[in-house]
């Protein structure tokens, strides 16, 4: 059993390891980590449900099972991994991502009903991160360009939906928006 003692700065979270190295656990769960003396430091938001099962002792948290895979592991990992990218990246002056943009697109996914599919990312040269579903000739995305808010648009053959600005500060995602993404 691992005993992890978790602290709090802005953007990262800091895992005090004793027992154990969580390296392989939070690798393989596609969050981006590093090791500082006997910290390890993940970029990824991680939530308590993270986490298949955790016990408190004080200000310890004892990690008993690991980390959880959900529907959107995978897609988290594509996203934190865009972190990485070089200005320039795809050879026409593209603009990196920043933490900011890519912890707004990982905030939207937990504000996803679960009878909405999985979406695809995109990443678009001017650093924004986003969304998109396609079936046929309909066709949705949600973008984030990092100030904590997203625009989306979406269409099909009678239907054209779409708002601006729409703030993450919120509990659920725009009506007309979960009606559209019903179909994928």
């Amino acid at each position: 059993m691992q005993t992890i003692n978790r602290s709090r700065e802005p953007r990262q979270k800091i895992f005090h390891i004793e027992g154990g190295s969580p390296f392989h656990l939070f690798k393989s769960s596609g969050m981006p980590v590093s090791q500082k003396s006997d910290c390890w430091r993940t970029t990824h938001n991680v939530e308590i449900s993270d986490f298949k099962s955790l016990k408190s002792d004080g200000n310890k948290l004892l990690f008993v099972y690991g980390i959880t895979k959900n529907r959107f592991s995978d897609l988290i990992g594509q996203l934190n991994s865009y972190f990485s990218l070089p200005d320039d990246w795809d050879g026409y002056e593209g603009v990196a991502p920043n933490r900011q943009t890519i912890d707004d697109a990982i905030h939207l996914l937990r504000l996803l009903p679960k009878h909405i599919s999985v979406p695809k990312p995109t990443l678009g040269n001017s650093g924004t991160v986003g969304f998109y579903w396609e079936k046929g000739n309909s066709y949705a995305e949600i973008c984030f360009e990092g100030d904590e808010t997203f625009w989306y648009y979406a269409k099909d053959s009678s239907n054209e939906i779409g708002e601006d600005i729409v703030s993450l500060n919120t509990e659920t995602l725009p009506d007309d928006l979960i009606l559209f993404l019903k179909q994928f």
